[in-house]
């Protein structure tokens, strides 16, 4: 007399996990990607915020050189007065995962991985140059360094 087993066979659990397994995998690049961009889109906004603010400074000093940011090769953040005063919390203004500055050879940020946002160019009567990294594509932005000064962010 036969009897009749209920359950599932191996090979049907072995199907069910790999599928999970699957999804699970896919979730997981699904939410790098999103924190890539969500983490690219915070680096621009804060640039083009310090970038407002430089404008305003040349407009009522008629002169980068008065921003605060003296020194190429350090952290925007550490910008002092007079950007300070407009933009109050430039001391956190910093990369969300970056901790050290980009390194500036020549007026140029050579990084090749995310860094926190640095003076390239010490600021000058007409011009200035700050450098951000970027880990993905973003608007009109490929991955890499980029810039920002009076002419936008490049």
């Amino acid at each position: 007399m036969l009897k009749n087993k209920k359950g599932f066979t191996l090979i049907e659990i072995l199907v069910v996990v790999a599928i999970v397994g699957l999804l699970a995998v896919l979730a997981v690049v699904a939410l790098n990607s999103a924190r890539k961009t969500a983490r690219d889109t915070e680096r621009v906004g804060s640039m083009k915020q310090v970038q407002v603010e430089m404008e305003r400074v040349f407009s009522e000093n008629n002169s980068y050189e008065l921003s605060g940011c003296t020194t190429s090769g350090v952290a925007v953040s550490s910008c002092a007065a007079p950007l300070s005063n407009y933009l109050p919390g430039i001391s956190s203004i910093k990369d969300p995962v970056a901790s050290k500055t980009c390194l500036v050879e020549n007026g140029v940020c050579v990084d090749k991985a995310p860094c926190d946002y640095t003076v390239a160019v010490d600021p000058s009567n007409s011009d200035y140059k700050f450098c951000f990294y970027t880990e993905g594509e973003i608007g009109n932005l490929t991955q890499g360094m980029h810039y920002i000064s009076p002419l936008g962010i490049q």
